[in-house]
């Protein structure tokens, strides 16, 4: 299982703070592999409704870049407490007007594609 950058042996234990360059990294290197990302039901939605197709969300996760701080979210699944790195990894797609890809780093490395938007720039 691939870990986070800072975390120790123990599943529970987690960096304090995930530096944007850091996350960009680790979201460009999963979306190298498409069996890597998994998309919502709401992130598919979102994508019909706004006319993006997979390639486009592709291409913002190879090639964008995250401007604000990843978020360490906690949620509890099964009974224990879990620990994920929130993350929107964003680029410009048309004039002013940027795709946001609001993306789970899952402590496996995977992505997990919560919603897919405009950022207004």
């Amino acid at each position: 299982m691939a870990k986070l950058p800072g975390q120790q042996n123990a599943s529970n234990v987690y960096p304090l703070r995930l530096r944007t360059d850091e996350a960009a990294r680790l979201i460009k290197a999963a979306a190298q592999d498409s069996d890597k990302v998994i998309f919502s039901d709401h992130a598919q939605e979102r994508m019909a409704e706004r006319g993006f197709d997979i390639a486009d969300v592709f291409w913002v996760l190879e090639n964008g870049h995250v401007y604000q701080d990843p978020v360490l979210e906690s949620f509890e699944w099964n009974g224990n407490e879990h620990k994920l790195w929130n993350v929107i990894i964003e680029k410009n797609f048309s004039g002013n007007r940027d795709i946001g890809a609001v993306t789970i780093i899952l402590q496996d490395g995977d992505l997990f594609i919560k919603t897919v938007e405009w950022i207004d720039t």
